[in-house]
């Protein structure tokens, strides 16, 4: 069993720059940039189906989490302050 120490790498920074920005950036804004910085990263990708994926994944874990879940969770940034 091979493993990637630039996929394990890259996992585990995305980790923890969600949780980082989960709180200053809001949820379907963190996920969608976590998506794209994971989708880049990779050999290829194109840039509409990254469009597409980060943005209707942003809107169903927005949806999941948030209204059928009712966490409470930053959904939004706190902007100003």
């Amino acid at each position: 069993m091979s493993i990637s120490l630039r996929s394990l790498a890259l996992v585990t920074a995305m980790v923890v720059a969600f949780a980082l920005l989960l709180p200053r950036l809001g949820l379907p804004i963190t996920v969608a940039l976590t998506i794209a910085a994971t989708a880049v990263s990779g050999e290829r990708f194109r840039w509409l189906p990254l469009a597409l994926i980060a943005l209707g994944m942003a809107v169903l874990t927005t949806l999941l989490f948030s209204t059928a879940l009712d966490l409470q969770i930053q959904v939004w940034p706190k902007w100003g302050n």
